[in-house]
């Protein structure tokens, strides 16, 4: 049976927050400025607000911009949270789905590396199930170097028009007229993918997802604005070329003709 095009449904309930937040390895309930929080091994990964519809999930500062232009109703910050890796979610708008990535990321960023790597992996983030029928695929061999990888990705990157290679807290990453359209990623926060992220249209996400579960995959943050991910250890470069020059076309700016 095809997956429901549907989104969502928006809303969840602090029990539904507590079983996602408790089902990560390691996380206990406690209190952080005398309200609900979730921590791993002392760690806080996330609290509720005094207003109690206000969550504070840890966030890279990066991500976070992402996530609040992606969906500024659900997102936001206030002046206090500016500089810390923080970012503000409305509990009546975000849907479970979401916010179970969220928690996952925020557990993966901040808790302990010894307990993220002793930990085996969460739901969330396992392999995609085989479809009824079908015999699973056999994992692919490791057959590029993350070296080799990066070399490759450059070289498709920069070959197209005004495109510049950044460095996104350790990570290169690559951009035209200061926009993102593809990063570079290596074993992101433990998940032990080589893989690029990149700008997609609409539509394109669910269709490579569906279609691949094992090449192509919904990364963390970015995947809430369309973006998708793409595993690189032996990779269909027709295809990841495809990737980019989308990308790259969805990120430059257009003519003032072809605006019009």
């Amino acid at each position: 049976m095809a997956r429901s095009s549907r989104k969502p449904a928006r809303g969840v309930t602090f029990d539904t927050l507590r079983r996602l937040a408790l089902a990560l390895p390691g996380v206990e309930e406690s209190t952080s400025y005398g309200t609900p929080a979730f921590k791993a091994k002392g760690k806080l990964l996330a609290r509720l607000r005094e207003d109690g519809e206000t969550l504070v999930v840890r966030i890279e500062l990066d991500a976070r911009a992402g996530l609040m232009r992606s969906d500024p109703e659900t997102f936001f910050i206030t002046d206090h949270y500016a500089a810390y890796p923080a970012v503000l979610v409305r509990l009546a708008a975000v849907s479970e789905e979401t916010l179970g990535a969220l928690l996952e990321e925020a557990w993966r960023t901040f808790a302990p590396k010894s307990l993220v790597q002793a930990a085996p992996r969460p739901a969330a983030k396992r392999a995609a199930k085989t479809a009824p029928g079908k015999a699973p695929k056999k994992s692919a061999s490791r057959t590029a170097s993350p070296a080799a990888a990066l070399t490759r990705v450059r070289a498709l990157c920069l070959a197209l028009a005004g495109v510049e290679e950044k460095e996104s807290h350790g990570r290169p990453s690559f951009a035209v007229r200061g926009k993102a359209f593809v990063y570079f990623m290596h074993d992101h926060h433990g998940d032990g993918r080589l893989a690029l992220w990149c700008k997609a249209p609409p539509g394109a996400q669910q269709m490579l997802v569906d279609g691949d579960p094992e090449r192509f995959f919904v990364p963390p943050y970015v995947g809430v604005q369309g973006w998708v991910g793409a595993r690189l250890e032996a990779p269909d470069w027709g295809a990841v070329a495809a990737c980019i020059e989308e990308a790259h076309t969805m990120a430059a700016p257009r003519p003032r003709a072809a605006r019009r």
